[in-house]
């Protein structure tokens, strides 16, 4: 049986800047569900790169022969790391409200998933720094949201998957400016997000604090194959 991945580095694996298992990806601790996959005695090839966005998961997809792989899983990033700024402010001087923030949200998966609809092969979708807009993908036959959102899934009892991915990235945009609103709500979400001292955040998601580490990906893993019967 064939496998692909995709994604950025939440579909990479564990990762710990003290230990290094790939040297083409420092800090790459384990390799996740393509390590599992491996185990079971599948072939399994992963094209995630850290930081990678989501169109540029589109573009290695699309140097791929898919039609060979049995299985297609992708990792989804947030929207930030792909900025249209001409539509977020078109003459570069009006501040960026949260509605025209999340309107951008939703433009960008859009495209994401229409391109990845295209490709006429079931992709299996995981919700990884953003969650998957349930109601726009459901627009395309050909993508399944196996996993609508990895944190809510691998940690259900430690609050909800923010609208917005918190990262300073999205404060450090060039000539970008956020109305007060827009601010407060980045906040919020940011806030919304401090509960990494917890046991079971710990447990799933350290040594780095940022991604699902082995355990996280173990119980990814098994729910893929059993959702999947693989």
């Amino acid at each position: 049986m064939n496998i692909l991945i995709n994604g950025d580095s939440w579909g990479c694996g564990e990762w710990d800047s003290t230990i290094t298992v790939d040297p083409a990806r420092p800090g790459l601790a384990h390799f996740g569900i393509e390590h599992h996959f491996q185990e079971k005695g599948y072939s399994v090839k992963n094209l995630s790169i850290g930081g990678s966005d989501n169109i540029a998961s589109c573009q290695r997809f699309e140097q791929e022969d898919l039609a060979q792989y049995d299985y297609i899983f992708c990792f989804q990033t947030d929207h930030i790391r792909h900025l249209d700024r001409k539509f977020l402010t078109s003459n570069g001087k009006e501040k960026v409200t949260w509605e025209k923030l999340m309107e951008h949200q939703r433009r960008h998966f859009d495209e994401f998933y229409q391109r990845l609809n295209g490709y006429n092969k079931t992709i299996y979708l995981l919700g990884g720094v953003n969650k998957i807009q349930l109601d726009i993908v459901e627009k395309y036959p050909n993508i399944v949201p196996i996993i609508p959102s990895v944190t809510e899934f691998i940690t259900p009892h430690l609050g909800s998957h923010n609208d917005l991915w918190w990262g300073q990235l999205i404060l450090s945009i060039p000539y970008i400016e956020y109305d007060l609103d827009c601010l407060e709500k980045i906040v919020q979400n940011k806030e919304s997000s401090e509960f990494t001292m917890h046991s079971d955040f710990k447990k799933y998601y350290w040594p780095d604090g940022k991604h699902p580490n082995r355990l996280g990906h173990w119980k990814i893993f098994e729910h893929l194959c059993n959702q999947l019967k693989i």
